[in-house]
């Protein structure tokens, strides 16, 4: 059958070639854009609230801290997050007393998460203060994220994908991205069919199948060319 031909196969395997390219080229867009967002977003334009922490916040940094579960940390005040279109950084401030010392120890922790229009990158950056004899100095370090200056500052920027948030950025990005091939095809082969020429190749005429590339109109034609077909169907 027509199915099993090797340029059936061949053309299918072309298709399929493409769709995962197209996919994976969606995938880098929606991560360049991530990253973008969170290099360049405007000061001017991001929107602060402070806000309580939950139980959710507690067990983020209980999951994230580098020191893991050595130290009892309390997160305490209120959250500081600061959002824009695609951006969320949120910062939390911590105390605990060290088990080996019992001294106080303070900690920071700032969370960035990037994408658009879901967050399809996370990472955070945390500056700790151990309680330590003698005193010894700050721990500075980012988790999935790297530093990034610019003239307005440092900008953390996150490179961790988020499986869910990325597969629905490349989905929305793909489609965007298609939109303007798809619309300038459908608009050329109008044009095509305005002037009374083939819409699949532009060859001047209409008709029910093109004699240039072959291409058989939506219509049919009702009688098959056929040159061993008599001129008349039935006997006077």
């Amino acid at each position: 059958m027509m199915t099993n031909t090797p340029r059936f196969r061949g053309g299918r395997a072309r298709l399929a070639a493409m769709v995962l390219w197209y996919l994976a080229g969606s995938a880098v867009g929606a991560v360049v854009l991530a990253m973008g967002i969170a290099i360049f977003a405007a000061d001017s334009n991001l929107v602060v609230r402070l806000q309580s922490t939950d139980a959710a916040d507690r067990d983020w940094w209980k999951s994230q801290v580098p020191t893991g579960d050595r130290i009892d940390w309390r997160l305490r005040g209120r959250r500081r997050q600061t959002t824009f279109p695609g951006l969320e950084i949120v910062e939390y401030k911590a105390g605990a007393y060290s088990l080996e010392t019992g001294q106080p120890e303070t900690a920071t922790a700032t969370r960035v998460d990037a994408g658009w229009p879901f967050s399809c990158l996370t990472g955070s950056s945390w500056y700790l203060m151990p309680a330590s004899s003698p005193p010894g100095s700050p721990i500075i370090l980012e988790m999935n994220a790297f530093q990034f200056r610019t003239a307005s500052g440092s900008r953390i920027v996150p490179w961790r994908p988020r499986p869910m948030g990325l597969l629905l950025d490349s989905i929305v990005m793909g489609l965007l991205v298609a939109i303007g091939p798809v619309g300038w095809l459908l608009a050329r082969r109008i044009e095509r069919r305005i002037r009374g020429r083939c819409p699949a190749c532009g060859y001047p005429g209409v008709g029910a199948r093109c004699s240039e590339c072959g291409r058989v109109g939506q219509h049919s034609d009702p009688v098959q060319d056929d040159p061993d077909r008599p001129m008349l169907t039935r006997e006077p």
